[in-house]
């Protein structure tokens, strides 16, 4: 949907929250902030610890917080309740771990360029649980302007020699005509890489994905971040979702595009199937892992490698 002067910029935050109480109450009261923000709904997903308390702790009078609990299905049934819930023409997904830096949503419709149903800007990722410490740019840095089907899936391909900038991490503005139009909604079979797969579907459909020149969402980079900490039956439901996404009818460089990406995530499956084999003193197990599947074994080594570089740049010098 385009953005001319006077049309309604009103946007329902999404807050998906399991056991984030030590985080929590900074991504509310961040999205509170925001003034287009005329809903900010927390769905407490089945949390055991103080999370949905202290969310709603952040009320600031204005009617606008809603906290809403549920039995623990995962952030996409989550995000998928919020978007029900709420009525805003447009929603935005939060992580319950990260924020908004003040001004976004402003800066957002501001630089989004003509007609648009996902705009996002760029990510800054930081290790302080508050987000007041320092930050630097991660996702998307060097990306600007309208997303293809294939330019995004290529986004998100990880290579060991660079930085890290999937661009599934975004977390755009979506309209939400766009997804009564398609009836497009996150796949809640699905707990790793979610976002991605929804971001692909939508393109699939023919959504027009942009992202402006501004950095207004901190991510908290910290270990214990389903990114971090995912299994091997999550990647083998992202997988299962992308060979369906397969099925749908894509121009031939999309569908090259989305087969490298397959074939990068049955690498991530075969090194975390090494890992745990690993952890389980299976070492005669990683072995055939990695002698079964040349292709994956080199990804095996540049992760084994990228993850002792980590280590040595984090320790004290």
């Amino acid at each position: 949907m385009s953005n001319p002067a006077g049309k309604s910029r009103s946007v329902a935050v999404i807050i998906p929250a399991f056991n984030a109480q030590q985080t929590i109450a900074a991504a509310v009261r961040s999205a509170l902030r925001e003034p287009e923000a005329r809903e900010v709904v927390v769905v407490d997903d089945g949390s055991d610890d103080d999370s949905a308390k202290l969310a709603a702790g952040c009320d600031d009078g204005s009617g606008r917080l809603r906290v809403i609990r549920q039995a623990n299905r995962g952030p996409s049934a989550a995000f998928n309740r919020g978007v029900e819930a709420s009525r805003a023409d447009y929603v935005c997904r939060l992580d319950a771990d990260d924020l908004f830096w003040p001004g976004r949503f402003e800066a957002i419709f501001a630089l989004a360029s003509g007609a648009w149903d996902f705009a996002a800007d760029k990510l800054l990722v930081t290790h302080e649980l508050d987000g007041a410490g320092p930050c630097r740019p991660w996702v998307g840095e060097g990306v600007t302007g309208r997303l293809s089907f294939a330019a995004f899936v290529s986004g998100n391909i990880g290579d060991p020699r660079h930085a890290r900038t999937e661009l599934g991490f975004l977390k755009p503005l979506v309209s939400r005509a766009f997804l009564e139009r398609t009836g497009l909604r996150q796949n809640e079979q699905v707990r790793y890489g979610e976002d991605f797969l929804f971001y692909a579907g939508a393109l699939a459909l023919g959504a027009r994905f942009e992202i402006v020149d501004h950095f207004g969402y901190v991510a908290l980079a910290h270990q214990g971040s389903l990114s971090f900490r995912h299994t091997a039956e999550d990647l083998r439901r992202l997988l299962a979702a992308e060979r369906q996404l397969a099925q749908q009818p894509l121009a031939s460089p999309d569908r090259r595009a989305l087969a490298r990406h397959v074939r990068h995530v049955q690498d991530k499956l075969q090194y975390r199937l090494a890992l745990e084999a690993k952890q389980r003193g299976d070492l005669l197990g990683v072995a055939r892992l990695a002698a079964g599947d040349p292709h994956a074994l080199g990804h095996m080594i540049a992760q084994t490698l990228r993850a002792r570089l980590d280590r040595a740049c984090a320790s004290p010098q």
